[in-house]
């Protein structure tokens, strides 16, 4: 994928890395001629000053997710007013169908439920209603962290349904 004809680089656990790090890194990659939009991995906007815009991977541990992505992308979208450079920036919100790690053996065994797919519409009611860039879905395949939406014995097509549903929604919006 590109934006603006750069191609895009979601960093996953991005958070890990300390931003000054990052800012090497992405000006030494610059000065290469190797520039791209970044995603950093996490809600803090701290992570703006460095990055080009944020995402996560898992929502399922936020209390509230709908003010969670509402306060992110009220953030996210004022953010050029407050910034010297005045550069716009990218708010992904991530929409998931559930969540069981329990059969990892080096995991602790976190489980959110799929709630027969309401989980899965809470989420993504919650990032259209933050008027989000893009929305990330988590995932299409891992069945090992029981967040595949990809139609399979257990749910038959119910999550590309729900997706279907749910995009049409948002690009209504």
């Amino acid at each position: 994928m590109k934006v603006d004809g750069k191609p895009l680089i979601v960093v996953f656990v991005s958070g890990t890395v300390p931003l000054e790090t990052w800012a090497r890194i992405f000006a030494s990659l610059r000065e290469n001629g190797l520039d791209a939009i970044y995603l950093a991995m996490g809600y803090s906007l701290d992570s703006l000053e460095v990055f080009d815009g944020l995402h996560d991977y898992s929502v399922f541990t936020y209390p509230n997710l709908n003010q969670t992505n509402l306060s992110t992308a009220r953030g996210i979208h004022y953010y050029p007013l407050l910034s010297d450079l005045h550069t716009p920036k990218i708010w992904v919100a991530t929409v998931q169908p559930g969540y069981d790690d329990t059969l990892q053996p080096s995991r602790e065994g976190q489980v959110q439920d799929r709630l027969n797919g309401d989980f899965y519409r809470s989420t993504w009611e919650a990032a259209i209603q933050s008027n989000p860039d893009w929305i990330f879905i988590t995932s299409w395949n891992e069945w090992y962290e029981h967040t595949n939406i990809e139609p399979g014995e257990l749910y038959g097509d119910q999550y590309l349904k729900i997706t279907r549903e749910y995009a049409d929604l948002w690009k209504e919006k």
